[in-house]
């Protein structure tokens, strides 16, 4: 519903979640490896989302008939009161966030998000084949060997993905913004 020209909140919104899950996604491996990741005898791509996942149900307040988190005062998803949040992978995500610089710009030789967009999914790719050297046979790999594949755990993994996922969302999004910042103040008529 609503033009095409001028996009409603609803537009926005989609294509916002849209991007941002496209640029998450490019922080996942095995999205970036051409191989088929169930040769190996399991699906390892959705063995790591599904982890994922069973930490997100698990700390967050989920809103399950609208398939939503439920947020908090300041805007948040709101978690749930758990001793065991303290060690989890999302904790270690929080704490990474939190001692980054925050970087506008898309690094070295990157000047627009498609270039930026493209390196990390080089990095991506570059990292799956460090995580699954190409001619790796099936009976070599196991979930142990995958522990430790790259010279990285599972969890030093996962931070790392979900973290640069994070930051690179907040980036991409700061990026449009300031552009549609700009523009509205240029079409201003005089």
């Amino acid at each position: 519903k609503g033009s095409p020209l001028t996009q409603t909140d609803n537009h926005v919104a989609l294509l916002l979640f849209m991007l941002s899950h496209y640029v998450a996604d490019a922080h996942m491996p095995m999205h970036c490896d051409s191989r088929k990741d169930s040769f190996l005898g399991f699906d390892i791509h959705a063995a790591a989302e599904d982890v994922w996942n069973v930490e997100v149900v698990r700390y967050y307040k989920i809103d399950r008939s609208n398939q939503r988190f439920v947020y908090n005062e300041s805007g948040f998803p709101l978690l749930v009161e758990d001793d065991t949040y303290a060690d989890s992978i999302l904790k270690a995500v929080e704490d990474e966030l939190v001692r980054r610089p925050f970087r506008v710009g898309y690094g070295e030789g990157n000047d627009n998000v498609r270039e930026y967009m493209q390196t990390v999914c080089y990095y991506s790719w570059l990292t799956s084949l460090a995580w699954l050297p190409p001619g790796t046979k099936k009976k070599d790999v196991n979930r142990a060997a995958l522990e430790t594949a790259a010279g990285l755990s599972f969890r030093q993994m996962s931070v790392a993905a979900l973290a640069d996922a994070i930051d690179a969302v907040s980036r991409v999004f700061l990026h449009d913004l300031r552009r549609f910042c700009w523009w509205k103040e240029e079409a201003k008529p005089l």
